[in-house]
């Protein structure tokens, strides 16, 4: 009898440690879901007739979009940004040494519209990352007064450039940026990019478009700058080896005194994401190893990020499990009080990954399996913290960079 007496005192704490645990995490996810709707409420939305009509005398926009092996995308970009409704339009096209069809491809759609010039990208040097590189050749040949970086993986409707430009102009915008749709390609695709589409309510847009703060951020595949602002930075040229030149391009019109804006258009742009989890993992792993180089501060946070992560996400599906069973065994205030916490978190998470599902126009998502993509991105998390300090070389689109 004497062995048994720890296990009752004990319990009451047990019990009550795992209710407290329970009612924060209902309650954070109750949060992220209000972050969420906040966030939907004031960012600019773009559509395809949010500003209609095209300008007299529209200024020539310059379209560079970098390509290295992108045969089973290309095609479909290019053509839409050929459709543009835009009337002042040169798109440039960098073929960034690809060894697929991708030059055949463009070779064919330059000769049926001279407004696309294909560039053969020249051999890029050691002291660049490629991409880079590749924007970099395009500039020097653009000519607009606005200059429009866009990915080789995006899906463009004919509007999207004259409601960003326009959008620009009305804000005295250097730097213009979308949030996408995206079209999801492999099932880790799913579970992983839309748990950090949900985490991007943290992002502080209000701060990032408040010109006194030194907060700066933007998304890679769709840039557009004014030419101005683009000049005043430097360009690429001033960051040849950055991997997350956005983020860095970004901070650096900031810091010129330009404004940056962000808006909401999953009905004028949709991103092809990644073919595989090993690609996901390269992507992503990219990006955290570089930001971590870029600022130390960086590496505490994918050190605790994953126990951030275990605790909000993983932890609420066994607890939803362990006391549906605790309930049905033992119905006391404390099982149906775990229980409940349990299940509005976990229904709280879910609805929160099919909100953003709607607002991004994604498709087919799989919300309740909130808690695998938590571990993906945890284990992610860890493993670029490793690769950084045993300075791993970063390895994308062909090519092998090292620490800068």
């Amino acid at each position: 009898m004497s062995g048994r007496t720890p296990a009752r005192h004990a319990t009451p704490l047990v019990t009550t440690f795992v209710c407290i645990a329970l009612f924060l995490v209902m309650l954070f996810q109750v949060g992220l879901l209000t972050t969420w709707l906040e966030v939907h409420r004031e960012l600019p939305k773009l559509g395809p007739r949010t500003r209609p009509g095209v300008p007299d005398n529209a200024p020539l926009v310059s379209v560079v979009i970098p390509a290295r092996d992108e045969e089973k995308t290309i095609e479909t970009c290019v053509a839409g940004v050929l459709a543009q409704d835009w009337p002042n339009l040169e798109v440039i096209v960098v073929d960034d040494r690809s060894s697929d069809r991708t030059p055949e491809i463009l070779a064919r759609l330059a000769t049926q519209d001279p407004r696309l010039t294909v560039i053969r990208g020249e051999e890029c040097p050691k002291t660049w990352m490629g991409k880079n590189y590749a924007l970099h050749q395009g500039f020097t040949c653009s000519r607009g007064e606005w200059i429009l970086f866009l990915d080789a993986d995006t899906q463009v409707a004919p509007q999207v450039v004259t409601q960003t430009v326009r959008e620009a102009e009305h804000t005295d915008t250097g730097l213009l940026t979308l949030i996408p749709g995206n079209v999801f390609r492999c099932f880790w695709d799913r579970v992983v990019n839309t748990l950090i589409f949900q985490l991007a309510a943290f992002q502080q847009f209000d701060k990032i478009h408040d010109p006194t703060s030194t907060r700066a951020n933007a998304n890679g595949p769709y840039m557009l700058f004014r030419r101005d602002c683009y000049d005043a930075i430097g360009g690429h040229a001033a960051i040849p080896y950055e991997v997350v030149e956005d983020l860095v391009l970004a901070r650096n019109v900031k810091e010129k005194g330009f404004r940056i804006r962000w808006a909401l258009a999953p009905e004028l742009m949709k991103l092809e994401l990644y073919e595989s989890l090993r690609d996901l993992k390269r992507g992503w792993g990219k990006i955290l190893q570089r930001a971590m180089e870029i600022d130390r501060r960086e590496i505490v946070m994918n050190l605790l990020g994953p126990l951030f992560l275990l605790v909000f996400f993983v932890l609420p599906f066994p607890a939803l499990l362990a006391s549906t069973g605790w309930l049905l065994t033992a119905a006391t205030p404390a099982s149906v009080f775990a229980f409940v916490c349990a299940l509005a978190a976990c229904s709280a998470a879910a609805t929160s990954q099919r909100f953003v599902g709607v607002v991004l126009r994604l498709d087919e998502i799989h919300p309740w399996l909130f808690w695998l993509g938590a571990l993906v991105l945890a284990e992610l998390q860890w493993e670029s913290v490793v690769r950084l300090f045993l300075k791993k070389e970063m390895y994308w689109k062909g090519r092998l960079y090292h620490e800068s």
